[in-house]
């Protein structure tokens, strides 16, 4: 053995012969262990920089039970998924959290999942410590196998009626209905619609209640015909928008759950003729790096999503490393971004 040199097969008892200890005093030392001497730690440490030695973490996690692994369930079926920059957003913050705490990030395709049983198969041969669950994508099946397992995980989204006592991690939806409402309506908006996908995902119905709330809280009237939902395509948003513009002529503005709605009723308001902000406001959440690109700029909900993924990831360390009973749950708050499309005086 030389200095600098690298030995292949090092193991732990060759350092603990060179530094004249145990292999137990070696891993205690690897550990950060304070029943080691400072002097004894330096005498070790520097062995194990002569002899160029890395300690074989799969082998030691192993032996810990764990596996420094963290899963984060997706659904990656389409190609489209990868081109959404939120959920790099999400990523970017959950990824930067655990790796501070010396995990590392395992991504899990949910189409797989119904055939092959990956979960149990991760879970049961300990490939994973704990997972990052989309709450539209739990059930009661799954939740039932976690708490019988007694395993670790964090849902993505305030889960559903009848998902109780579990860790979850959401953007305040229902006060971002209620800002974008209120803001409408004191720019002098009266006719307010509501367009976005389905009553089923969550996010959509929070931001619903916080639309028909912030409306009757002002005494305006809920006018069931102006709130259309189950749009998921380009086409289906543009039609949806024409259609509502030729049936109700006296509505004025517009709430729009995501931006593929927006883009496309943005689309809409123009061929018709309408003026921005003047005779009609439109507003959506979520902004889009494209969206200062637009013309007018729309009036967003600006979400950290970054934030949610660093609280998802907090919750799960803690819950995966102090074993804590009680479930923890964060609402990350919205917040109004003003641009043109809705820039009138009241």
């Amino acid at each position: 053995m030389h200095k600098g040199g690298i030995v292949l097969n090092l193991t732990i008892r060759d350092v603990a012969k060179a530094a004249n200890v145990s292999p137990s005093t070696v891993s205690r030392v690897l550990n950060n262990s304070s029943r080691i001497s400072d002097r004894t730690k330096k005498r070790v440490l520097k062995v194990i920089e002569e002899l160029n030695y890395h300690p074989n973490n799969l082998a030691r996690n192993f032996a810990n039970q764990n596996s420094k692994m963290i899963g984060l369930i997706e659904d990656l079926n389409e190609v489209e998924a990868f081109n959404n920059i939120y959920f790099y957003k999400v990523i970017f913050g959950l990824e930067k959290t655990i790796y501070e705490c010396g995990y590392n990030l395992m991504f899990i395709n949910y189409n797989n999942l119904e055939n092959k049983d990956i979960i149990r198969k991760l879970i049961m041969e300990k490939r994973v410590d704990g997972i990052i669950f989309p709450s539209f994508l739990f059930n009661k099946n799954i939740l039932s196998f976690f708490r019988k397992k007694n395993f670790p995980f964090v849902l993505l989204g305030e889960p559903f009626e009848g998902i109780n006592k579990v860790n979850w991690v959401d953007v305040d939806n229902k006060l971002a209905g209620e800002l974008v409402t209120q803001h409408l309506i004191d720019k002098g908006y009266r006719k307010i619609a509501f367009i976005g996908p389905s009553f089923k995902v969550s996010f959509t119905y929070k931001r619903y209640l916080g639309y028909k709330e912030t409306l009757e809280k002002n005494n305006f009237e809920i006018n069931s015909k102006y709130v259309l939902t189950d749009i998921n395509t380009e086409n289906l948003a543009y039609i949806t928008m024409n259609n509502l513009l030729d049936k109700h002529h006296e509505i004025d503005a517009v709430i729009c759950v995501n931006n593929l709605i927006a883009y496309n009723a943005l689309k809409v308001i123009k061929k018709k003729g309408l003026d921005i902000p003047k005779n009609f406001g439109i507003v959506t959440f979520d902004k889009y790096p494209l969206a200062n690109y637009l013309e007018p700029k729309l009036t967003t909900i600006d979400l950290d999503l970054i934030a949610l993924g660093v609280e998802a990831g907090k919750i799960l360390v803690q819950s995966m490393e102090n074993n804590i009973a009680k479930k923890q749950h964060a609402f990350i708050s919205p917040f109004l971004a003003e641009e043109e499309s809705t820039l009138r005086k009241g």
